[in-house]
């Protein structure tokens, strides 16, 4: 099963580590939400901090969990998978499949 996790309100926030100049996702543990599936996540930034976190005002004091409550999991397409399949039909519902952690 593939899982698409997003925050409620969409797009919420950024990723720590999309504002770097080289390609890196700072990943730190998850919420209560991603542990379900994961043993870590993207460091994800609050609306309010961005801000501070771009102009280097804010360091490593804000990576923490991005609220569970603020995000969504579901099943999506496994079609997810593979990168020849890049297209919005593989965040469409997928089915269901228990399977545990994927880590």
């Amino acid at each position: 099963m593939a899982v698409g996790v997003r925050g409620n309100e969409w797009p919420p926030s950024i990723d720590a580590g999309g504002t770097r100049p080289w390609p890196q996702r700072d990943t730190g543990e998850p919420n209560e939400l991603v542990a379900q599936i994961h043993n870590r996540m993207p460091i994800i930034l609050p609306p309010e901090t961005h801000e501070q976190w771009i102009s280097g005002e804010f360091g490593k004091e804000i990576l923490r969990p991005f609220a569970a409550k603020e995000m969504t999991a579901r099943p999506i397409s496994k079609r997810i998978n593979k990168p020849e399949n890049n297209d919005p039909s593989v965040l469409e519902e997928g089915e269901i499949e228990q399977v545990g952690r994927l880590i």
